[in-house]
């Protein structure tokens, strides 16, 4: 017994396969869709949430750093700041400060003292 045929000599089965197949595959880029972008949206998110915090982290271990040493501050603290600074920073500290140092010096500005 062959497959049944429809008016145009076509199999059936392989028409009703192929649009299952299609069903299928439309069913799944509706679910697909949302959650690749619901995905790529949470990383985004995220990412920007840890660039945020290092931002303010490299702003308080500034201002930490900004106080004279003589400051009430915990004896650690200047360290974490520098330590901070250091992981942070493209430029090391040590480099970044002697350019303040000579941008100072070239503008006549005082250093103060700490």
């Amino acid at each position: 017994m062959s497959a049944p045929c429809d008016d145009d000599g076509k199999d059936k089965s392989t028409d009703s396969g192929k649009y299952d197949v299609e069903k299928v595959a439309r069913i799944l880029s509706l679910i697909a869709i949302p959650v690749v972008l619901a995905v790529v949206g949470w990383l985004i998110q995220n990412r920007l949430t840890e660039q945020n915090l290092s931002q303010e982290y490299v702003k308080l271990a500034v201002s930490i750093l900004e106080k004279p040493k003589a400051s009430e501050s915990p004896a650690g603290l200047r360290d974490w700041a520098v330590d901070l600074l250091s992981r942070s920073c493209k430029i090391h500290p040590a480099k970044l400060i002697g350019v303040v140092i000579g941008c100072r010096d070239e503008l006549g500005i005082a250093r103060s003292k700490g």
